[in-house]
């Protein structure tokens, strides 16, 4: 069609008084294989256009609690776990995309966290956190890396700490 293609809708059964039903993508398993892959993508936008968005929202909720979006990778017995990148697309020549983390508002209770953490070990090291700018071009800057906190009204501002652990052995 020329100017708009069809949707596709997959909805799952309401609910007045209990619970909705569920939509569920799985992929199939196997054995002793790799289990296959579950792509969601939106397809390439024309010459003049831009490409679709790709969006995970939850719904609302009156007085409980919304609902939570998780990605998490499968556990592995012997080899390297999966992980998870958040990676923006590269432009030719206009402004590289943003990585916006941005934790929850509140009106009258405390605003959400962030909270950045690498993972532990039982017996070797644990993982690192790196937080670095890319390098700038032959005739450009490098980006900065600023730490802030938010301003106060009545009360005192947050500070900030750049705290190393202790060593029990080392």
């Amino acid at each position: 069609e020329l100017n708009v293609g069809g949707d596709v809708e997959i909805s799952a059964g309401r609910s007045n008084l209990g619970t909705g039903g569920e939509v569920k993508v799985v992929s199939g398993g196997s054995l002793s294989g790799s289990s296959g892959n579950v792509l969601i993508n939106t397809g390439n936008g024309g010459v003049s256009g831009r490409s679709g968005d790709i969006e995970l929202e939850t719904g609302k909720s009156g007085s409980g609690g919304s609902g939570s979006i998780n990605l998490i990778t499968g556990s592995s017995l012997s080899g390297t776990s999966g992980g998870i990148m958040l990676s923006v697309g590269n432009s030719a020549s206009g402004k590289g995309g943003d990585v916006v983390i941005d934790g929850g508002n509140s009106g009258v209770s405390t605003g959400g966290n962030i909270i950045v953490r690498s993972g532990g070990s039982k017996e070797g090291v644990s993982g690192s956190v790196m937080i670095s700018s890319a390098n700038g071009g032959s005739s450009g800057s490098s980006g900065g890396i600023t730490l802030q906190t938010g301003t106060a009204r009545s009360g005192n501002s947050g500070g900030v700490a750049i705290q190393t652990g202790d060593a029990k052995n080392g």
